[in-house]
């Protein structure tokens, strides 16, 4: 009986999954996604502020700020929050962050003179 019980429970939530999963795009909704989120020019430490409230707001996290040649932020979103970040006025554009992504960006945007000083 226990393990027929078992079975069921098993068998329903494996449903319940696939359900979320097609109703999302792919996407469960219980978890976080990283993107990098790019502003549109001009950039004022207001866009950052409201940015960051932004996105702390929907209950993500900022995970890294770019001011240098790529002005915006790698951020970690609740899983369906993306496109009410897609439309703010800031956002010039939004990409999903695949692994790794942010840290070699990071590395591209060092500026000359420090990565020259870090070189001695």
């Amino acid at each position: 009986m226990y393990i027929r019980g078992s079975i069921f429970t098993i068998v329903i939530l494996g449903f319940i999954t696939t359900a979320v999963t097609a109703a999302t795009g792919g996407e469960i909704l219980t978890g976080f996604t990283n993107f990098i989120v790019v502003f549109k020019k001009p950039v004022s430490e207001q866009v950052y502020q409201r940015a960051r409230s932004d996105v702390e707001s929907a209950g993500g996290q900022v995970t890294n700020e770019y001011h240098h040649s790529l002005k915006g932020l790698a951020v970690e979103l609740p899983n369906g929050f993306v496109n009410t970040f897609e439309s703010k006025p800031y956002v010039d554009f939004i990409e999903k962050d695949e692994d790794g992504k942010k840290n070699r960006i990071q590395f591209f945007l060092i500026p000359q003179d420090q990565l020259l000083s870090t070189a001695k």
